[in-house]
């Protein structure tokens, strides 16, 4: 048995080393599969060191005391609840935990500023929003140490010493263009304020405040609060630090019969640093288990490599294996020979894959800190080494069953008798028994990958669904017997095989029909399209690893993309105008002026609330819904309801320029001579027609209890932007003249119109203490940072996904290559130069290429244009064209990249060493 072993190892070491360039291309297979699973697990790896290594400098200590979540506060704004902790509580508190040996600070967290950077002639740039945190920076936080990018080394309580100081975090800076030492203007503030310090964004994370999704952060001294117009010595969350020993969870729970009473007139959350380690340990198995089994495409795709790679070596040594045969050799050795040289492939391939994914999760630690908002810590881990080596090998072997079991059952007779060696084959049995292990040892990995919690999860839910559809009939019992004899793993790896099964189907129902496709008299042409169909199988399996990559990273990138362009070309119309204006004092008339004299404003509009309105008939008819949506059933009770939604809340306007306004259908816009009066405008929809409603009629609210009468002077068109947000500023909403309408707030809100290539100017020009100022764009720069963060690691395994189909299309154009050898040689013999030779490759895979980007995008640009037949044309998305262009100019790419790093060579060939040896 050594012997034989030793023979196989032997003869197949020999082999691949004989067979560079196929071996070469086979491993490449394996090592981009391999390197997938690596690069992804050690990402899991790191983002479980960073939630689990420390859970106290998460929480900023042992215990977190608050009432509520930090939700976004202004304080000058009025009719928010207070702070969590007055300063009678803090000094309770205080007292409370001198007496239990406890420390404690308090923080007042989430307040919204704004910020300008003065130059030297004392004018402001463009603001930026901030989440501003009053802090003690003597003890804040009790465990790790915030050290600030900008001056290395300083500590948080020398930065934040002086009075007018603060630190800001890196986003900030980079938005602000502020360095250390830069003057600051605060909108709730007169003083001007000394940058002291840049910190890590990481110093206030997501999981410290999540506000800080949205908006970067500054941190000030809470012993200052008094100069921001914010409630000295009030704050929203306490932080406790209790003795080393104590057992942090009974004391967490003894803490609510202890909390003085005048501290305990609220319901508590307390939040454990043990709580905290459970939750992020979780979250980060789950986030690890989610991208691992995402890894196991790429393996797939590597498998796919693998057999197309031993399916060619099988049929071009069927001579080889028949003489073996022949001279002694059982069908068994030459079965272990193929399975020895599989299991070199995987272990070489495999640790090539290794090294590859330990480079490749440097790029996988920046998507993950951009999805999770943490630092991750790289370093070299053994544990996605060992996974790597045991699933490329397992896969591998997994893969090279079939090929195996062939080159077992090559019958010597056929092989040696004259004329052209046939082309191997396997029966039925080899090639169910080859399927069934595939399904059941990826299934098997799957299974162990989810875990027996998830597991059970899964067929809880499963009969869960089967009970409530099925009524406890036939489908709950087919659940159950489902569950007795397949795992999910299994039952799931059978469905997924099935599914590309019938897409592979449909690629090779494709690659047929490329090869109808006209060659246009042109000898090259011809050539492309005869070899592109010559192995269909093999061209469609490289053509679905194609199109997987492709359309996860096309469809990520695009519906991003187009989503934030909707969002930002969809608010500008609805708000009226570009910049909006919020005077936190009632100093509009201040603000005003200063608009009339900043060049390229085209217009703008003063906008009132009402504090209390309800419409309460329509030209007298107080059961005007009823008229409006006769039954439920009625098709146009989506779009009257909308319609209805915006009539119930009117807003006070007075316009001054000519700011963009929508077209009228009747009637006249609101003038100056309106102010005072009970006349109103509105924004046009069909149910206006239902109800008999124009010009001339009249609306009646009742507006803080008392009810009126409002005369319809113009009706508008709205635009199909309007329609997306029910509560709008501009011409989609009822308007009546600012003076009819009580003001509920001590402020007007102030929406102008301006210049795209003006908008920085008058934002910088506008800002004034006491006023917040932005542009549409803030919330552009949001969502495109939500869906960055969400997009970030299917993006991530988007792009490995691709680099293993990659590598799969350069073995599958290898592996075309060398068989064509000969006809290339004979090619060059008859007078084709290299470049001819090297083109007609160039073409066939081009072709594959540019059909598989226009099928990878068409399930992206389905729901484009499905989405506005689904919402009723309310939601249209816009189509990025630049960016559909440069994803389908990848996919040729990629495959013409791969063509050329493994045709050029064969192109070179001489004739005559290829027609001698051939």
């Amino acid at each position: 048995m050594f012997r034989r072993l030793r023979f196989a190892f032997t003869y197949a070491a020999r082999n691949l080393v004989r067979n560079r360039q196929r071996t070469l291309f086979a491993l490449m297979s394996i090592a981009a599969g391999v390197a997938t699973v690596v690069a992804l697990r050690a990402l899991g790896l790191m983002l479980t060191d960073a939630l689990t290594a420390n859970a106290q400098s998460f929480l900023r200590g042992d215990i977190r005391l608050n009432t509520r979540g930090n939700e976004v506060r202004i304080t000058l704004l009025g009719g928010q609840r207070d702070p969590a902790f007055s300063p009678e509580v803090i000094r309770q508190m205080d007292r409370w935990a001198a007496q239990h040996s406890v420390e404690i600070t308090y923080t007042l967290s989430s307040e919204l500023l704004q910020l300008s950077v003065m130059d030297a002639e004392g004018n402001g740039g463009r603001p930026a929003f901030a989440m501003g945190t009053f802090l003690d920076p003597t003890k804040y936080p009790f465990y790790d140490v915030i050290r600030p990018d900008a001056p290395a080394g300083a500590s948080l309580d020398s930065l934040l010493a002086a009075p007018n100081t603060l630190v800001i975090g890196q986003r900030l800076a980079s938005q602000l263009g502020a360095k250390v030492g830069d003057q600051v203007r605060l909108s709730l503030n007169d003083a001007l304020h000394t940058i002291t310090g840049i910190l890590p964004d990481s110093a206030e994370s997501l999981f410290n405040n999540p506000n800080t999704f949205f908006f970067s952060f500054i941190f000030i001294n809470r012993s200052h609060m008094a100069a921001y117009e914010t409630q000295p010595g009030w704050a929203d969350y306490a932080y406790l630090k209790v003795p080393a020993g104590t057992n942090i969870s009974r004391f967490a729970a003894q803490m609510r019969q202890d909390i003085p009473a005048a501290a305990n007139r609220r319901n508590w959350n307390i939040v454990t640093a043990e709580e905290v380690l459970r939750n992020n340990a979780l979250a980060a198995d789950l986030i690890s288990r989610f991208v691992l089994l995402c890894s196991l495409v790429g393996l797939v795709i590597g498998g796919v490599g693998i057999i197309n790679t031993m399916l060619v070596s099988v049929n071009r040594r069927s001579g080889e294996i028949a003489t073996l045969k022949t001279l002694g050799l059982k069908g068994r050795g030459v079965t272990l020979i193929f399975f020895v040289e599989a299991l070199l492939l995987g272990v070489v391939g495999s640790f090539l894959g290794v090294i590859i994914g330990n480079l490749l999760s440097i790029l996988a630690r920046d998507f993950g800190q951009q999805a999770v908002g943490v630092p991750l810590p790289w370093r070299f881990y053994l544990d996605p080494v060992l996974m790597g080596m045991v699933l490329g090998v397992t896969i591998t072997l997994f893969f090279s069953i079939l090929p195996t079991l062939m080159a077992g059952g090559i019958r010597p007779a056929y092989v040696l008798r004259q004329g052209t060696i046939p082309m191997a084959r396997a029966g039925c049995l080899p090639s169910l028994l080859s399927v069934v292990i595939l399904i059941v040892g990826l299934g098997a990995l799957v299974d162990a990958i989810l875990g027996a919690d998830l597991r059970a999860m899964f067929w809880r839910g499963g009969n869960f669904a089967a009970d409530t559809i099925g009524g406890g009939g036939r489908s709950r019992s087919f659940l159950e017997t489902l569950q007795r004899s397949l795992s999910i793993g299994v039952f799931g790896t059978f469905i997924i095989f099935l599914i590309l099964g019938i897409v592979v189907a449909i690629m090779w129902l494709f690659v047929w029909l490329l090869g109808k496709l006209p060659s246009l008299r042109n000898p090259n042409m011809r050539i492309a399209l005869r070899g592109l169909t010559q192995h269909r199988i093999r061209t469609a399996l490289s053509l679905t690893a194609l199109v997987i990559g492709m359309t996860a990273l096309s469809g990520t990138l695009i519906m991003a993309r187009s989503i934030t362009v909707l969002l930002y070309t969809s608010l500008s119309d609805p708000i009226g105008g570009n910049v909006v204006i919020l005077p936190l004092l009632p100093i509009e008339g201040i603000v005003n002026t200063r608009l009339e004299s900043l060049a390229g404003v085209n217009g703008y509009r003063n906008i009132r609330f009402p504090a209390s309105v309800r419409l309460a008939a329509i030209n007298g008819n107080t059961n005007w819904e009823n008229t409006l949506v006769p039954n439920e059933d009625d098709p146009q009770t989506f779009e009257a309801f909308f319609a209805a939604l915006g009539w119930e809340l009117p807003i006070g306007v007075r316009v001054y320029g000519s700011p963009k306004r929508s077209g009228l259908v009747e009637g006249r816009y609101l003038m100056p001579e309106d102010a005072g009066k009970d006349v109103i405008v509105v924004p046009y929809s069909p149910s206006l027609d239902v109800l008999g409603v124009k010009v001339g009629s009249t609306f009646t609210y009742r507006i803080e209890g008392v009810r009126r009468d409002f005369t319809i002077v113009g009706i508008l068109q709205p635009t199909a932007a309007d329609s997306l947000i029910p509560f709008s500023l501009g011409d989609s909403a009822v308007q009546m003249p600012l003076e009819s309408m009580p003001k509920a707030l001590p402020f007007d809100l102030i929406v102008a119109d301006v210049q795209p290539d003006k908008v920085n100017d008058v934002l910088a020009g506008a800002v004034l203490p006491g006023v917040f100022v932005f542009d549409v764009g803030i919330f552009d720069s949001i969502i495109s940072r939500i869906l960055n963060s969400m997009a970030a690691i299917p993006l991530l395994v988007a792009l490995l996904s691709l680099f293993a189909a990659a590598a799969l299309i350069a073995s599958t154009v290898s592996l075309a290559t060398m068989e064509r050898r000969r006809q290339i040689g004979i090619l060059k013999a008859v007078g084709v130069k290299r470049q001819q030779a090297l083109g007609q490759l160039l073409i066939e895979n081009g072709i594959v290429g540019a059909a598989g980007g226009i099928i990878s995008l068409l399930p992206t640009l389905l729901i484009l244009a499905v989405v506005p037949t689904l919402t009723n044309g309310l939601v249209r998305l816009p189509v990025p064209w630049e960016l559909i262009a440069l994803m389908f100019l990848t996919a040729v790419a990629v495959t013409l990249g791969a063509t050329l790093l493994t045709a050029w060579g064969a192109s070179s060939e001489h004739p005559l060493r290829v027609l001698r040896y051939e």
